[in-house]
């Protein structure tokens, strides 16, 4: 399987990400991640793309449906807003930003992003 998410840019982490802020289906740092009910977390167009074809957590093959998957805890967003990204313009910009993967350069910022869900 692999993730469909073409419209999201790669951003350029400046520290090793934490596997638990990771998903493990694109296997990149969350973004708009989800909470299956089964105790794992992926980003929300990464599981909602896996859930068209299948119907269980893709760790743990636990049966799983999408409305049963709800936000995260203030405390991961929290996190992954405190990650560093480089600026994917390297040729023009040294510039490094907090936020999770998302900064102006891509328009959109982590307080659009998180009332997103």
């Amino acid at each position: 399987y692999s993730c469909k998410q073409t419209a999201i840019p790669t951003y350029l982490y400046q520290d090793e990400v934490d596997d638990d802020l990771v998903c493990q289906i694109c296997l990149q740092p969350l973004i708009r991640p989800l909470d299956t009910p089964c105790g794992h977390t992926y980003c929300q167009e990464c599981l909602t793309s896996f859930l068209l074809e299948s119907d269980f957590c893709p760790v743990c093959r636990t049966p799983l449906m999408l409305q049963s998957c709800r936000k995260p805890s203030l405390l991961v967003h929290k996190l992954l807003d405190k990650l560093m990204i480089a600026c994917p313009f390297t040729e023009h910009c040294t510039e490094k930003l907090a936020g999770g993967g998302r900064s102006a350069t891509t328009q959109e910022t982590p307080a659009s992003s998180s009332s997103a869900l």
